[in-house]
């Protein structure tokens, strides 16, 4: 059975219209009406036969398959692939692998990345594995003092001048 409009154009039946194609995650029958296509896929020639799958999914012996992202890695939704976060994280958002949210063992979190050690002006939290930021024009510290001032700054004592 054919379907074809007023003009004698042939069409798909897609629920119950007749359309030019059929609409996105279904394909064209032998019998010119539209089927959907397996889950989670949004291109398909036939029921068993996917091409392109949803984000999230990429395509496998004509299926599609749930990618999953290992430690240090985040899915990568331009190329249905994993790609890795920066140096030292263990989970990083989508979208941005340079915002980490956990790092693995022996690197310190400080503003959402991962350092082997902790960047100028901050001082490490071992317990926590986390960095701290030093008093204010303080280059190099730890929690009780300042080693370093900044430029034309001079250490007093234990604290800044004018502390």
């Amino acid at each position: 059975m054919f379907f074809s409009d007023k003009f004698g154009l042939e069409r798909y039946l897609h629920q119950g219209q007749c359309v030019d194609a059929c609409p996105e995650a279904f394909y064209h029958t032998n019998e010119r009406t539209c089927d959907r296509c397996s889950v989670n896929c949004l291109l398909c020639s036939s029921p068993n036969h996917c091409l392109q799958c949803n984000s999230s999914y990429y395509v496998s012996d004509g299926r599609c398959v749930k990618l999953e992202c290992g430690e240090g890695e985040v899915e990568d939704p331009d190329y249905d692939d994993c790609m890795a976060c920066e140096e030292g994280c263990r989970k990083c958002v989508l979208y941005n692998p340079r915002h980490c949210l956990s790092c693995i063992e022996g690197f310190y979190n400080f503003q959402n990345g991962c350092y082997k050690n902790c960047p100028a002006k901050t001082y490490s939290v071992e317990e926590e594995m986390t960095c701290a930021p030093c008093e204010d024009n303080c280059m190099s510290c730890d929690e009780h003092e300042c080693y370093w001032c900044e430029t034309d700054l001079f250490l007093s004592g234990k604290t800044h001048p004018g502390k």
